[in-house]
């Protein structure tokens, strides 16, 4: 797992989103936000487009969680999967 704490996030003093990667997930209510990580990761965007330590970390914890997605609560996929529709921000 990786080393980062969530107020390392580069996202940390604005996000939204319950179910954080880094602190191993909680619980996620449909159409709650989701993590721009986690989104990011689903689309399959380059971990070299994320320059910051803080963000390459975010992005690593989101990927491991991505990598479990068997384990992921339905409504948080669902939400994922709808987000992952839309186009990357970072491209």
């Amino acid at each position: 797992m990786n080393q980062i704490e969530k107020n390392q996030c580069p996202r940390w003093d604005s996000c939204s989103a319950n179910y954080c990667p880094i602190d191993g997930g909680n619980v996620h209510l449909r159409d709650e936000a989701t993590c721009y990580y986690m989104r990011e990761a689903l689309k399959g965007t380059s971990e070299d487009l994320f320059t910051g330590d803080g963000e390459r970390l975010a992005y690593a914890a989101a990927n491991e969680h991505i990598a479990l997605w068997d384990d992921l609560p339905s409504a948080l996929k669902r939400d994922l999967k709808k987000a992952a529709k839309r186009p990357s921000r970072r491209v």
